[in-house]
């Protein structure tokens, strides 16, 4: 506004075309004027509509919070039998939920089928893993899987990976049928791991979640590893094939871009020892969530040692897996009450395509693991 009026009192005043200007100029800056006053005012009418609507959304969220826990206390008052107590009514009550049907019942067949021989692989050759996530949920809860899920979750030290990618490369006939799949993910910053069989027909595996040896158990010191974890994925963002990562993906070990992908995870696993992050085995006091891992909102994984090794057993669909020691202790961090009713009943995350259940070659694949495992890729 100054410069409109500086150069209305620089331009001659004995000129009518300068007196015309002038007065432009005087309306000019009125109209400016009243779009600044109109502006202030909308901006003040947005704030006000911004105030409302996040109360709004407050409100009937509690709405919501008050009519889920309504609709929970009148469900479980008419699932309890008479002289049942709470906690053996809600334990009943998942035990007795039905199996999954179909497709994805045949899916949960072919992994757990999957793991009773990893689990045997482990036993044979003294290998650590543990149950996790939905697995262990679903080992406690029903007995094996949770009727609506489709993967399978193992917790492994990460020097215990090391020992069964060479305990695999070491034994032909464990080389025959089955293999350790690693592939670099871009959507969640991490190596994801995983156990198949040597079939690509056949989409069963198990998820490996790395676990480090740490120190010690404080949250502090999972802040920390969470701080290096960021300056892990500032990192793996400035990497010149970043931009061809993020677009495809998933890159596998055998790209050429794979290298220096593998140099920045391996930078910060050094980082992390350096600063007395993670530790060796001889020197462990607890376990956590690997910094290389995706990231989990609002669940810090760390645990003292004791609480999850040496682990103990659970049953999963008819036979036995290893588990956390205190497994209840890891539920609870990860879950709260496991025997509320469950929010993921119809959003679970599918991790197997649903088109691959189109294929006849993928499920006869499943089906023969099931129905004929001596004879599977024998």
């Amino acid at each position: 506004m100054s410069l409109l009026f500086t150069l209305k009192g620089q331009l001659p005043s004995s000129k009518r075309a300068v007196h015309e200007l002038h007065d432009k100029v005087d309306a000019l800056s009125a109209d400016n004027a009243a779009l600044r006053t109109e502006l202030a005012e909308l901006k003040q009418d947005m704030q006000s509509l911004g105030k409302s609507l996040h109360a709004n959304m407050n409100r009937m969220q509690s709405a919501l919070h008050t009519h889920d826990a309504q609709m929970q206390v009148f469900s479980w008052s008419n699932a309890r039998k008479n002289g049942e107590s709470d906690e053996d009514m809600r334990k009943r009550f998942f035990l007795n939920i039905p199996k999954a049907q179909g497709q994805l019942r045949l899916l949960q067949q072919g992994c757990a089928q999957l793991m009773k021989e990893f689990a045997d692989l482990c036993a044979s050759n003294n290998i650590q893993y543990w149950a996790d996530f939905g697995t262990l949920l679903g080992a406690v809860r029903h007995n094996g899987f949770i009727p609506w899920d489709d993967d399978t979750d193992m917790g492994m030290v990460r020097e215990d990976i090391g020992v069964l990618q060479r305990t695999i490369a070491d034994n032909p006939e464990y080389t025959r049928r089955y293999h350790v799949k690693m592939v670099y993910d871009a959507y969640a910053f991490c190596r994801q791991v995983r156990f198949m069989y040597n079939d690509p027909n056949n989409p069963a595996f198990l998820d490996l979640f790395i676990y480090d040896y740490t120190p010690g158990s404080s949250q502090e010191l999972y802040q920390r590893r969470s701080e290096l974890r960021t300056r892990m994925i500032d990192s793996l963002k400035k990497l010149p094939c970043y931009k061809e990562w993020h677009t495809c993906g998933y890159i596998y070990p055998d790209d050429v871009r794979a290298a220096n992908i593998e140099s920045v995870f391996e930078t910060y696993r050094v980082e992390a020892l350096r600063e007395n992050i993670i530790c060796d085995k001889n020197r462990a006091q607890g376990v956590m969530f690997a910094y290389d891992d995706c990231t989990l909102d609002d669940i810090e994984r760390i645990y003292p040692i004791e609480r999850v090794l040496p682990t103990g057993r659970a049953y999963f669909e008819g036979f036995e897996i290893a588990t956390p020691r205190d497994l209840m202790m890891v539920l609870n961090r990860d879950y709260g009450n496991i025997f509320d009713l469950p929010n993921d009943i119809v959003s679970h995350f599918d991790h197997v395509p649903k088109e691959l259940f189109k294929s006849e070659t993928v499920m006869n694949a499943i089906r023969r693991s099931v129905e004929h495992p001596d004879e599977y890729l024998n």
